[in-house]
């Protein structure tokens, strides 16, 4: 067995580099990047000419302003609603969380939901709940109740 510093390349113990075969020459990636592209602008443009685009700009100039905003408005006390009663059962033995903490992951939850099934946002919540402000058993616990009753 040879030693050595890695970069004299005479090292085989277990820091030694591995090689994974020689990289795909340039013109192969432009290629593909080019085709990648290619795709995403067609589907991009299948999507537009199906979706009937053009009447949602005669939709939007429809709009009462007064009423988007005033239900955009309610948004964030709804949301503070959720955190406080998150705040109420997860504090119900100590202190686990503050107000600000739940706030933030009612915003995570809530943000989850959009792209994630609505339990597996919950369960997104509870962990990264319990991995910055530890007491797993408080934040899970209450994260499911929350759920439950919400």
């Amino acid at each position: 067995m040879t030693t050595g510093t890695p970069e004299s390349g005479a090292s085989d113990g277990p820091d030694a580099p591995v090689e994974h075969g020689t990289p795909a020459p340039a013109w192969r990636r432009i290629l593909v990047r080019g085709l990648r592209i290619a795709v995403a602008v067609f589907l991009l443009w299948f999507l537009w000419s199906r979706s009937g685009i053009d009447d949602l700009a005669e939709l939007v100039e429809s709009l009462d302003w007064g009423w988007v905003l005033a239900a955009a408005a309610v948004v964030p006390f709804a949301l503070g609603i959720r955190a406080f009663n998150l705040t109420l059962l997860t504090n119900r033995a100590r202190r686990v969380l503050g107000a600000w903490q739940s706030y933030r992951l009612t915003l995570i939850g809530v943000g989850a939901n959009l792209f994630l099934p609505t339990g597996v946002s919950d369960l997104l919540k509870a962990h990264l709940g319990y991995r910055a402000y530890g007491n797993p058993e408080d934040i899970v616990l209450s994260t499911i109740y929350d759920k439950l009753t919400a």
